[in-house]
């Protein structure tokens, strides 16, 4: 197919699509390149992602559908959305994203950003392996102030540390 990265950039402008590339390759990566939603749907049919970067507004399409695509089709798979401000971020981690930037991008956060991504290792959710709808069960306890729903309860277990902290007091 001609494809060849772990990582799928899409993003409408040539020239972010070129310096992202130029990052994932300094990194020691390789990247596929599209340049709006259908490219970046395609894309996402031949080759297999370890993690896609999509901006959130992007040509014949948006990227919530790309994100939605990237997650159904790979479970496990991480997101990295570009949005415009931290609304559309919380929306994005809620909606099951490994993180968000947001624009103007900071060149060092995304080099972070997609090092951390590339190097977590983490177990797939297993309700999105049994091809379930994500029910949030793994990711509730991430609420910010403001956000509906109510805390989930926490089940805490004795550890070694617990007496760490009173020997201190």
């Amino acid at each position: 197919t001609g494809l060849k990265g772990q990582i799928l950039v899409v993003d409408g402008d040539r020239e972010f699509r070129r310096e992202m590339e130029e990052m994932v390759l300094s990194a020691g990566y390789q990247c596929d390149k599209a340049k709006n939603a259908v490219e970046a749907t395609s894309y996402l049919q031949l080759s297999k992602y370890q993690l896609v970067i999509v901006d959130l507004v992007i040509p014949k399409g948006d990227g919530w559908q790309v994100m939605r695509q990237a997650l159904r089709r790979f479970p496990g798979i991480k997101v990295v959305i570009i949005v415009r401000n931290n609304e559309q971020g919380r929306q994005a981690m809620r909606m099951g994203a490994f993180s968000f930037l947001i624009r103007p991008i900071n060149q060092e956060q995304l080099r972070t950003c997609v090092l951390s991504a590339m190097k977590l290792q983490y177990q797939a959710c297993k309700v999105l392996l049994r091809g379930d709808p994500c029910n949030r069960s793994c990711v509730n306890h991430f609420l910010w102030p403001g956000d509906k729903g109510a805390e989930p309860e926490i089940e805490y277990i004795n550890t070694p540390l617990d007496n760490f902290d009173k020997g201190l007091r």
